[in-house]
């Protein structure tokens, strides 16, 4: 099938000023204004300009309904999708991608969503097959979040499925319900035995990925496969706050160093380092690859985080270069009979 080349689309979440910041005396010193985000530093000002920029008060679920949601139609239609989420820790990265009860987040949002074109496709005669996997790397070391187990796992590329974890658990998933259930079960098995969360939050890489299978009814040979990945990223402080020798800092440099020489013009035409990491190789088709892919940039307001904002803002800005080549994926034949 002809691909399509098409740039990463990268939006700007800027989260709410906190009250524990303000009694410690901390200033804004980020404002957004259309696509533009601008970030005071000392005094000096410099500006960055995005495909969005969401102000604090802007909920999750809006953000999904102005960006994610006309996507899941072109997952019907058989090409891939890479939703992440990239900024330090504490600058709303989580949030974002889970919500809450009252403001769910992207991947909620998404998984209902999804579902919903799934009822009303069915009722025309096609068929689909769903799995879900939800890995967690730290430190380079792989866990199955849905069936944690101490069983070797290794990245693998087949001619067929692509880059994916051979040993890890793919669960069947036949209702929104089924994939709410799992999202949540992850999650819940990312903060177990992490005695200190947020330290455990900046190190980890946590990558939730669905394979979308459909055929037509009618015909049963031949359908299309797309695969889902949402990323919540590890922290960017890993860029400075990590000894170098240890395998997070390895991940996160692998990471930059891919966008680096994917987006960063001075750099075309260099040696792309997707094996410099289990990361940076499950993310090859997202980062100039076979995937329409979004991320979201997540920053604090605050002017004690405005080193890390800027180092945000910096790689968004370097990411918003890259063009992957989004193509259909035609399956023939597609998967084992349900």
């Amino acid at each position: 099938m002809p691909s399509e080349k098409l740039p990463i689309k990268v939006f700007v979440k800027c989260r709410p000023l906190l009250s524990r910041e303000e009694q410690k005396g901390s200033r804004r010193a980020v404002k957004i204004s259309g696509n533009k985000t601008t970030l005071d530093v000392g005094g000096k000002e410099t500006s960055f300009v995005f495909d969005g920029s969401f102000g604090p008060d802007v909920k999750p679920n809006q953000i999904f309904r102005d960006t994610v949601e006309p996507l899941v139609e072109k997952v019907m239609e058989g090409y891939n999708l890479s939703i992440m989420a990239f900024g330090a820790t504490g600058s709303g990265k989580s949030y974002l991608m889970t919500g809450n009860d009252d403001n769910p987040g992207i991947v909620p949002c998404f998984n209902k969503t999804l579902f919903r074109w799934i009822d009303d496709l069915q009722s025309k005669q096609k068929d689909f097959f769903v799995t879900a996997t939800f890995l967690e790397i730290l430190d380079e070391q792989m866990v199955d979040l849905l069936n944690p187990h101490s069983n070797e796992m290794k990245v693998r590329q087949h001619p067929q499925l692509g880059i994916f974890v051979d040993g890890l658990s793919e669960l069947v998933i036949r209702s929104s319900d089924d994939l709410a259930k799992y999202y949540e079960q992850g999650n819940r098995a990312r903060k177990m035995g992490a005695s200190d969360v947020q330290a455990h939050r900046e190190r980890s890489f946590a990558l939730f990925t669905l394979s979308v299978q459909q055929k037509d009814v009618n015909t049963g040979k031949m359908g299309v496969n797309s695969t889902v990945v949402m990323a919540d990223l590890a922290g960017i402080e890993g860029v400075t706050n990590y000894k170098s020798e240890t395998d997070t800092a390895n991940s996160f440099k692998a990471l930059i160093d891919v966008i680096g020489v994917l987006g960063d013009p001075k750099k075309k035409g260099s040696h792309v380092p997707y094996r410099e990491s289990k990361v940076t190789r499950l993310l090859q088709e997202s980062l100039g690859g076979n995937a329409i892919s979004v991320m979201f940039s997540t920053i604090s307001p605050a002017d004690n985080h405005c080193q890390e904002t800027l180092i945000t803002m910096q790689q968004s800005q370097f990411v918003k270069n890259i063009h992957n080549e989004a193509r259909v994926n035609v399956v023939c034949p597609l998967y084992k009979e349900m």
